[in-house]
């Protein structure tokens, strides 16, 4: 794959030869790539093969879609049933899910949409505080944020509880850089006891389908995560020849 190896001009000098051929010469151009942000970015219509078979066809935004749906089998997390010591906790998990924007359990999410972590738990008698928090990771163990239920409702943990519950906290998107994750969930009192720790229930990728950053492709070296941040950038001083002429501000002229 070309765009794979290279510096960024000699990614730029193919993509603009593929553009050519494709615009000028009026050819089709077979791009094969893993990388949905170049797909979504140079191609009109797509086709995905799974195992030498074409699984779908049509649109580049339908088949990239398909794609991310195919990630389902390994998206939700269940407790076992037959685990004796669960009825001992004061809270557990029972079951897990991960979500892509349209509600669908995915491990593979689009880095432009928000996604959800939907967790099912119990408490098999009334108790407070209970406090539930949801921690996403890098791959080798770096923690990159953490969310906890009371930073939403900062009361939520005194309420006592007992019974099954559901909760889900939403992630949102162009917050995570592309790249792999891991999902860790807990409930636990505050900062005190641990009742429940499941950890690296998910792995999980976050693609580039197109975004301001896929013209770097390599962009893991850039962070872990990509914010919008306002800027302000304006002329100081204008430079004529060797001549400095300093701006004038309105009343002064």
């Amino acid at each position: 794959e070309v765009l794979a190896v290279g510096d960024a001009q000699f990614q730029k000098k193919c993509i603009g030869k593929m553009q050519d051929v494709a615009t000028r010469e009026g050819r089709t151009v077979l791009f094969v790539s893993h990388n949905m942000g170049s797909l979504v970015q140079f191609c009109e219509r797509g086709i995905l093969l799974e195992h030498g078979k074409v699984a779908a066809q049509g649109p580049i935004d339908m088949v990239v879609k398909h794609y991310f749906s195919s990630a389902a089998k390994n998206a939700i997390w269940k407790a076992d049933a037959h685990d004796a010591f669960r009825p001992q906790k004061k809270a557990f998990f029972r079951r897990v899910e991960l979500l892509d924007a349209d509600g669908a359990p995915s491990t593979e999410l689009d880095v432009r949409k928000h996604f959800f972590v939907h967790m099912e738990y119990e408490v098999p008698r009334a108790f407070k505080p209970l406090e539930l928090s949801v921690r996403i990771l890098t791959t080798d163990g770096a923690p990159v944020m953490t969310s906890l239920l009371s930073d939403f409702e900062p009361s939520a943990p005194e309420v006592e509880k007992h019974g099954v519950y559901r909760a889900t906290v939403k992630i949102p998107g162009m917050f995570l850089m592309p790249g792999s994750y891991l999902i860790n969930v807990a409930a636990h009192a505050g900062v005190g006891e641990m009742f429940d720790l499941v950890p690296g229930i998910f792995g999980f990728t976050v693609l580039d389908t197109g975004t301001n950053y896929t013209k770097y492709q390599h962009n893991h070296h850039m962070g872990v995560v990509m914010r919008m941040l306002e800027w302000q950038d304006e002329l100081v001083e204008l430079r004529n020849g060797h001549d400095l002429l300093q701006l004038k501000t309105a009343d002064a002229i």
